[in-house]
Formats: C-alpha cells, sequence, structure tokens
C-alpha cells in the first residue's frame, strides 16, 4: 500500500507524530494493545463501552492486510478517508448521541439523563448553564446549528 500522494506534507507530519505516540514501541506498527494503552492514559474515563468499542472496531477496519496490526500506511488511510467524508459526519453523531429524544436540540434534560448514565449528578441549574453557553437564540435549547459552532470554537 501506498501513502496517499494528495495528503498535503504538513498534514503527513502531523498524522506522523499522532502515528509515533501510538506506537509506543517504536516499530512502526499500531497493535490493539498500544492503542488500549493510549487510551486508558488520554481518554478512556471519558468514553462509554459503545464508543471504546466503535474506536476498536474502527482500528479493526483499518488493518487493510488483516495482520493484526496497523502500519503507517493504513493508520494514514484511515484519517485520508476521514477527511473526504463529510466534514459534519462526526458532529452530526455526537450530537445524535447527545439528542436522547431525537427532537433535534439539546435539552437541558438531554445533559441530566446523559451525565445521570457517566454517573455524574447535574443540577437542573448547571444544565440549564450548559445550555446557555451555547444556546445563541435564547430558546432553551441547543440546535445542531449551535453545537456546531461551540464545538468549532473549542
Amino acid at each position: 500500500m501506498t501513502i496517499n500522494a494528495s495528503i498535503p506534507p504538513e498534514q503527513l507530519e502531523a498524522l506522523r507524530a499522532q502515528f509515533d505516540v501510538i506506537d509506543q514501541d517504536g516499530d512502526g506498527q499500531i497493535t490493539s494493545a498500544e492503542l488500549t494503552a493510549i487510551l486508558e492514559r488520554e481518554a478512556y474515563d471519558y468514553l462509554d463501552a459503545a464508543q471504546k468499542q466503535s474506536i476498536l472496531d474502527t482500528f479493526a477496519a483499518a488493518d487493510a492486510n488483516r495482520d493484526r496490526v496497523v502500519d503507517f500506511d493504513e493508520f494514514v488511510t484511515l484519517f485520508a478517508g476521514a477527511a473526504t467524508q463529510d466534514p459534519d459526519a462526526a458532529l452530526r453523531e455526537s450530537f445524535a448521541r447527545y439528542d436522547l429524544d431525537g427532537d433535534g436540540y439539546l435539552t437541558p434534560e438531554d445533559f441530566k439523563r446523559i451525565s445521570a448514565e457517566q454517573g455524574e449528578e447535574l443540577s437542573d441549574e448547571q444544565a440549564r448553564d450548559m445550555i446557555a453557553m451555547a444556546d445563541e437564540n435564547g430558546n432553551g435549547k441547543v440546535s445542531f446549528e449551535e453545537y456546531r459552532k461551540i464545538m468549532s470554537a473549542s
């Protein structure tokens, strides 16, 4: 497999740096154990079981030659493919995950339920404050457009 020549050199350098962080033993391959180790160190506490499994499934799908490791070419192909998709696809997916009742808005109730599922308890005031940070039109809920703006700013 060859690295996509259409990827700008600076993007390849950034991908190489990310790859090298995950490739803890420096052998030029990422194993599922290395991926799990970095996730546990960096983000596992913030992910639910479905999100963890989704990451591991994506890793498995990136292993084009099925040798149970992801080399740099496979890593680049994974991220190059993601870059050509709908730029809002990941945001839409995360928005839908939080929009528990599917009404197209994030409400204080959505935030309270999400927090409760993660073992956290939010007061009504805390949930309203979270909404207020992104609620541009003051209707007490966050639309996808408002969500996109706040997520793009962070």
